[in-house]
């Protein structure tokens, strides 16, 4: 990681204390926590509807890589209009 930390450019001295510091290890093991209670498998992961609190969705999700006009039309569907994109 740190190679392709100094590839990219942040200063390194920084980058390499906040990746050794146990800082965020708390907030990403809840968001991974959250993410398998909800059946999210892999990133990205979108939810297209409503979140009712805690760990219950409502609507429907997308996991992986999709294209602008994918969205749109789930989007459309769950607003209950229609996409005027198509794909």
């Amino acid at each position: 990681m740190q190679a392709l930390a100094a590839a990219v450019g942040p200063p390194q001295p920084a980058f390499s204390q906040c990746a050794s510091s146990n800082r965020f290890d708390a907030a990403i093991a809840a968001d991974v926590a959250t993410a398998e209670r909800v059946g999210f498998t892999g990133t990205p992961s979108f939810v297209i509807g409503r979140t009712t609190g805690g760990d219950s969705l409502t609507g429907m999700t997308m996991t992986g890589a999709y294209a602008l006009g994918s969205f749109e039309t789930e989007i459309a569907a769950a607003a209950g209009t229609k996409s005027n994109r198509t794909h």
